[in-house]
């Protein structure tokens, strides 16, 4: 796993470069740079506005109310953050990443395809000024696939 990881990061930027080279030849500069712009700034808002008041949100009603925070709605704000990241960085896989990211039904059905049957929870109080987010993860199935990934 370490070893994919590793060579799609390194192939990565080689791949971003290919194809903003052949989208440059393909449409034009100007309208590539329009696009890096563009996807730069949505991913710019999505990092200022949406990933941090969603997560404000959150747990803000999770304190004033005591209950119990899912982490799938936590990882559900973590991979919009990441859908932010994605877009600032330029290049059309990550924009294509980013973008997928962004649709919430995606996003979902992503995450829920990704963590598989790992029931995460976490509990939110709040002592004074300060919120407590204690967390567990257990996983449901038998295998070993998460020792592969240490």
């Amino acid at each position: 796993m370490r070893t994919i990881l590793s060579l799609f990061l390194l192939a990565l930027p080689m791949v971003e470069l290919i194809l903003l080279i052949a989208m440059g030849s393909a449409i034009g500069l100007l309208a590539t740079l329009a696009w890096i712009i563009v996807t730069g700034l949505v991913g710019a808002w999505v990092l200022r506005f949406r990933g941090p008041r969603a997560f404000d949100t959150t747990m803000r009603q999770a304190a004033s109310q005591g209950y119990v925070v899912s982490g799938h709605s936590a990882l559900d704000i973590l991979a919009l953050g990441l859908a932010g990241f994605l877009l600032v960085v330029p290049g059309p896989v990550t924009d294509f990443m980013g973008l997928l990211l962004l649709i919430t039904p995606l996003r979902r059905w992503m995450l829920a395809a990704w963590l598989g049957r790992v029931i995460l929870t976490a509990s939110v109080r709040r002592y004074g000024q300060g919120v407590i987010i204690e967390g567990e993860s257990v996983r449901e199935d038998s295998s070993d696939d998460y020792r592969r990934l240490r």
